[in-house]
């Protein structure tokens, strides 16, 4: 993928959707697995960075056990080769917390969770690698959401993002 956030922002696909189907629903919390559940289909995401470069991929989400499975799909863009990536998703009850954590065939893995209680303006910090990137999500309807991001790139300068996906 294109840094270590492009995984975060994919993977917090179920955070902003979450909140989106929650307000939906009349306005009841659902539980972390219902969430899960309704994240369940395939999301188009366009991401705009600082960079002034445009990314586009594909998630493909899917239940595996109680986690949510999410495989990516990368198109060759920007001087990068296609690639494909799997993500979990899932929520932590003893501790309080949401997690992500994925790998891809560009070479790229991580980890990152959020502590929120709301997923609309949810913050995101990554834990591996341990960069400073953060996400917040936001929430348009339950079938679209945006995730802004920001954290190093491959040389250690500050890039920001702007994704939105919509579900197909």
């Amino acid at each position: 993928m294109r840094k270590s956030l492009s995984i975060l922002a994919a993977a917090v696909l179920a955070c902003g959707a979450a909140a989106s189907i929650a307000l939906a629903a009349g306005g009841m919390m659902m539980t972390p697995q219902q969430t899960i559940h309704n994240l369940v289909g395939t999301w188009n995401c366009v991401t705009h960075d600082s960079m002034h470069k445009t990314w586009h991929e594909t998630d493909v989400s899917a239940m595996y056990g109680s986690w949510l499975r999410i495989d990516a799909t990368y198109p060759a863009q920007n001087g990068q080769h296609a690639g494909t990536g799997v993500a979990f998703f899932g929520y932590d009850s003893h501790r309080g917390r949401w997690l992500i954590t994925s790998v891809d065939t560009l070479n790229d893995y991580s980890t990152g969770y959020s502590t929120a209680h709301a997923f609309n303006g949810a913050l995101w910090h990554d834990a591996y690698p341990a960069d400073g990137g953060t996400a917040t999500t936001h929430t348009a309807s339950a079938n679209q959401y945006s995730v802004d991001s920001s954290g190093p790139d491959g040389h250690g300068h500050t890039v920001t993002s702007h994704q939105v996906c919509t579900r197909a």
